[in-house]
């Protein structure tokens, strides 16, 4: 399109009422817009006719303290202070902003107390000790268990603890939180073992534990690691145990090697002559004939006497009564009689 063309479509444009009724349109609705912005959301958004004048909290108790900030509509942030004998405990010694200042309100505000002197506990050592031992060493300690985290250190024994926070030995006020580190057990990966003869115990497990490893050796309390085991050039699994020594190595034992025997040549050593033997028997060593030799007579054994029997009694036999017979045996005795009679 050439600029004649443009020209001659740009002028009937210009010349229409709508165009000029529409653009006058928009920008009163822009004037609108800016003047509802102004006057009417951004008093609500900024609150500029909303202020709070900061009261003043110095030398007051921390906890009224706090209070008065929260009842008029402003946020309180405290500052502990190192504590000074000279100025009593656990009073607000400072305020940001000062007194009198006027805030818009939620504003924050800091305030500064001399906090008073804690009983102080030292952090016991859980390191290697399984979750539940290392809660009830801490709680004996009257400090409290914080987060208790995966570690990504790897060991041997899967859930103890491999790292902790504060570190143990380190004296800190009561109540104060311990964060724990629980080990994943041993990883996939070989690692190789690193040479740590001649560093300090110390020194060693880092070097050991950035290799990839685990070192532990709480016995290790010399001056100079001298020899390790496994030896170094192994390959492990990642996370198995290095153990560290401060002792010399102990010696191998002693080989006690037999007594060589000495070989007698056969050949150069003469066998020497058999000794003649006597054969002629001496009187003692004579032999024996069978039919000259006394056999002993068989004494039978000695038995033990007999006792005799005591007499028997004579069984009793009851009496016979003459006219006690049997009736037919003197029946036929009668009997007979008469026949002879009778026959003569």
């Amino acid at each position: 399109m050439t600029t004649g063309e443009r020209i001659r479509w740009i002028g009937p444009v210009l010349k229409s009422g709508r165009f000029w009724l529409g653009l006058a349109s928009a920008a009163a609705a822009f004037c609108l817009c800016l003047l509802l912005l102004n006057y009417a959301v951004m008093p609500l958004w900024t609150r500029h006719d909303a202020v709070v004048t900061v009261p003043e909290i110095r030398q007051m108790p921390m906890e009224e303290a706090e209070a008065m900030l929260r009842r008029i509509g402003l946020r309180a942030e405290l500052r502990e202070l190192p504590f000074n004998p000279n100025i009593p405990a656990d009073i607000v010694v400072d305020q940001n902003p000062l007194p009198n200042t006027t805030v818009k309100p939620g504003r924050r505000i800091y305030y500064y107390v001399n906090a008073s002197p804690k009983e102080m506990v030292t952090v016991p050592d859980v390191t290697t000790r399984s979750e539940g031992v290392a809660r009830n060493d801490i709680l004996h300690a009257e400090l409290t268990v914080g987060d208790v985290l995966t570690d990504t250190l790897h060991n041997p024994y899967e859930g103890t603890v491999t790292r902790q926070t504060p570190q143990g030995g380190h004296a800190v006020p009561k109540g104060t939180r311990v964060t724990l580190w629980l080990s994943p057990g041993l990883g996939r990966e070989m690692k190789r073992v690193p040479d740590i003869t001649g560093l300090p115990p110390a020194e060693a497990r880092r070097v050991i534990i950035e290799s990839g490893l685990w070192a532990d050796s709480p016995d290790a309390r010399g001056d100079t690691v001298r020899w390790q085991e496994p030896g170094v050039g192994n390959r492990l699994r990642e996370g198995s145990e290095v153990r560290i020594h401060t002792t010399n190595p102990p010696k191998p034992p002693e080989v006690v090697e037999p007594e060589p025997v000495p070989q007698v040549d056969s050949a150069q050593t003469p066998t020497p002559a058999p000794e003649p033997t006597d054969t002629t028997a001496t009187p003692e060593e004579a032999p024996v004939e069978p039919d000259s030799i006394e056999i002993p007579p068989r004494i039978p054994p000695e038995l033990p006497p007999i006792e005799p029997l005591p007499p028997a009694d004579p069984p009793e036999i009851p009496p016979v009564d003459d006219d006690g017979g049997d009736p037919a045996n003197d029946d036929g005795d009668d009997g007979g009689g008469e026949g002879d009679d009778g026959g003569g």
